[in-house]
């Protein structure tokens, strides 16, 4: 699986950060260790977060694109019927 730059620059922020707080504990034992996930693993449930972010943004994109739409149609019905009756009725 190939990994695009943007994904590797994420990934190489969460390394530093966990790095960091490891740091400040002290020493890592193997102990410590074996509750982490594997790196395959770690990677591949940081790129199922980060799709399910872009598909997020996607469907917001869609979506705001549809009510502008809506929202447009709605003001021409208002301007044609004012007050939700036709002029021709008043």
């Amino acid at each position: 699986m190939t990994k695009t730059k943007k994904e590797i620059d994420i990934i190489k922020v969460i390394k530093e950060a966990v790095s960091e707080v490891f740091e400040e504990k002290g020493a890592v034992t193997k102990e410590d260790l074996k509750y982490l996930p594997t790196k395959d693993e770690f990677y591949e449930e940081t790129l199922k977060i980060l799709k399910g972010i872009e598909d997020l943004k996607d469907e917001k994109d869609i979506l705001s694109h549809q009510v502008s739409d809506h929202s447009d149609r709605i003001e021409k019905l208002e301007k044609i019927h004012p007050q939700g009756k036709h002029l021709a009725a008043i």
